[in-house]
């Protein structure tokens, strides 16, 4: 796993180890609230996340970690993500989910502007993609005010409550 225990004022992200994945898998079991922040749109039996987890500790360019307010060190959220260093390094943000207690106190967006400047430093990160679901405003808005323009739309590559969505990947210069 591409290691990311960094902080900042309000937030710190630490890696995810196997004794998070049961207070993960509640976040992944509400699809009514998170089906577009994890992409799954029913719930999640803990071996299937226990394999994403498992993919993740097993690749040196993936990142999967806990979100925490730095105060109180409680996990908040989650940020899975990868670090491609192929032609251009690129960093493809996969997943995001913020506890809805905590959503809307600026979390989400300082977790994102740190991992972000922490892959710009240390893995000589120059862009920053991301897939979302044209359907889902707020994500766009919450991309959009993190600086993330549109780069492109694909055409009925994601079935969500079994209907075909066309998604809108957006970038941001880092």
């Amino acid at each position: 796993m591409l290691s990311m225990n960094i902080q900042s004022q309000y937030v710190y992200l630490k890696d995810i180890s196997y004794d998070d994945i049961e207070k993960i898998l509640k976040w992944y079991s509400r699809v009514d609230h998170f089906k577009y922040a994890t992409g799954k749109d029913i719930p999640v039996e803990i071996n299937e996340l226990t394999s994403i987890y498992k993919e993740s500790v097993e690749s040196d360019s993936e990142f999967f970690t806990g979100i925490y307010k730095k105060d109180s060190n409680q996990m908040i959220g989650i940020l899975k993500g990868r670090l491609e260093s192929t032609h251009k390094n690129k960093v493809w943000i996969r997943t995001i989910v913020i506890d809805p207690h905590h959503q809307r106190k600026g979390y989400g967006r300082e977790s994102v502007r740190l991992s972000l400047s922490y892959l710009k430093a240390k893995g000589n990160a120059s862009e920053a993609y991301l897939a979302v679901a044209e359907e889902n405003v707020k994500g766009r808005q919450f991309w959009e005010a993190l600086g993330f323009d549109f780069y492109k739309k694909m055409f009925s590559c994601v079935k969500i409550a079994d209907k075909q969505c066309e998604v809108v990947i957006m970038q941001k210069k880092l």
